[in-house]
């Protein structure tokens, strides 16, 4: 039956539950949503890797029709509904996140029931008062809300974190303080093991999130006999900047460990069998800086507790992002590759050392000559050394004209001076 929970009803005379088992409760909201900085329902989201601390907080409240309802089997082996245990719920959530390292992030949520409605008319052949049971829970009267559920609290890591794919670890463990007669608490401990990916590409947005409940959590308390099993997923593509539309099917199993009742006085007889939810949701997203608002509606299919007739979801939250990393300055321009600023470089072009002068810093030494001494600082440059050993050979005697002609007063004064001693008379 679609968005229908099958509980099981006594036929005739029903087995009385037994003293020694615990008494535990039903939870309608077996769906667990995402972390509030998610840009999904269900499914984690992609992450853009900051620098500082991020948070979120954000209000979800949720309608179902259908998500609870009684069926029994009367003495003729027919199958009826006979109870709508829940037939309208209005459901808030309450989260919020802190991220202290981009590859690290916890939140906290609570669920709230604010409004139930639902009917008891035991009606067909052989049915009693009885009420049904599921999964070795009694179920006992219609929803009464408000009431609490249980407290949520996560942690997920990311040792992958880029924009366009992220893989997602962590685990989230319900604290049982719920209320029962509102169905909003097994009143069991439950703790989920988290697996997902998540990305966003130019035009896409896309996550999986896998979660595993097993068993043994809660059995070690001795409150719970199932397992279960989540997969929830989106696929949204983006409208402009600020708007994304898309789909979010879920998909969750429970492996259920009943007593079913028998006619007479026969014991009731264990069974173990699967229930399920397959939950496509059509959905909306709207960013408008650090402010999300979304809406999502669509059906449910299943026997599971929560399966409902149609379930419509609307949340608003804001997701304060940390600082961008700091890009490095690029360093000064330097087209010759010196190590000196062009700013500076007086020969930007062409390589060289530094020098205090600035009409020759940056600029190549010269060395005409060829011996390893740049011309600024050799006392021989190129056509020195050849005027003065000319003069030297010539035996010019201080003909000063001449020496100037011959240019050796463009010469260092020692050479000049050398020349002059040389060009004495012995």
């Amino acid at each position: 039956m679609v968005g229908a929970a099958t509980l099981t009803s006594g036929v005739a005379t029903a087995q009385s539950q037994s003293k020694n088992e615990p008494k535990t409760g039903l939870r309608l909201d077996q769906l667990q949503l995402a972390s509030p900085e998610s840009m999904f329902f269900r499914a984690e989201g992609p992450h853009t890797p900051l620098i500082g601390v991020e948070f979120a907080a954000a209000a979800t409240f949720e309608y179902s029709k259908g998500s609870l309802r009684q069926y029994g089997i009367d003495v003729d082996g027919n199958r009826e509904k006979i109870a709508n245990l829940v037939e309208h719920a209005l459901i808030a959530r309450i989260g919020a996140s802190i991220t202290p390292l981009h590859w690290l992030a916890f939140d906290l949520s609570v669920p709230f029931a604010l409004f139930e409605t639902g009917d008891i008319t035991y009606r067909g052949k052989g049915f009693d008062a009885t009420p049904p049971s599921y999964g070795g829970i009694r179920i006992n009267d219609i929803g009464s809300a408000p009431g609490i559920g249980d407290i949520r609290l996560g942690v997920h890591f990311r040792p992958i974190d880029t924009q366009k794919f992220g893989l997602i670890i962590g685990a989230r463990a319900w604290a049982p303080i719920g209320s029962t007669s509102s169905y909003m608490s097994e009143h069991a401990p439950r703790a989920d093991l988290d697996l997902g990916v998540a990305g966003e590409l130019p035009r896409l947005l896309y996550g999986c999130t896998l979660n595993v409940s097993p068993a043994i959590v809660a059995a070690i308390a001795n409150r719970s006999r199932e397992d279960r099993f989540n997969a929830s997923c989106a696929l949204h593509i983006k409208v402009g900047d600020k708007i994304t539309l898309g789909l979010e099917p879920t998909f969750q199993m429970v492996r259920v460990n009943d007593r079913v009742p028998t006619a007479g006085t026969k014991p009731a007889v264990a069974e173990t069998g699967f229930d399920f939810i397959v939950e496509p949701l059509a959905a909306f997203r709207l960013k408008l800086g650090g402010f999300r608002l979304g809406a999502a509606v669509g059906p449910a299919f299943g026997g599971s507790p929560g399966a409902a007739d149609i379930r419509a979801m609307l949340t608003a939250g804001y997701v304060g992002l940390g600082k961008p990393p700091k890009e490095k300055p690029l360093p000064p321009a330097d087209r010759d590759l010196d190590k000196i600023p062009d700013k500076e470089d007086a020969c930007p072009d062409e390589a060289g050392p530094p020098s205090k002068d600035p009409t020759k810093n940056g600029c190549p030494a010269k060395d005409r000559d060829g011996d390893g001494i740049r011309d600024d600082e050799d006392f021989c440059p190129p056509g020195c050394r050849p005027l003065v050993e000319y003069s030297l050979t010539r035996n010019f005697r201080g003909d000063w004209r001449l020496w100037h002609t011959l240019g050796l007063f463009d010469c260092p004064p020692v050479n000049i001076a050398l020349a002059a001693l040389h060009a004495r008379p012995h």
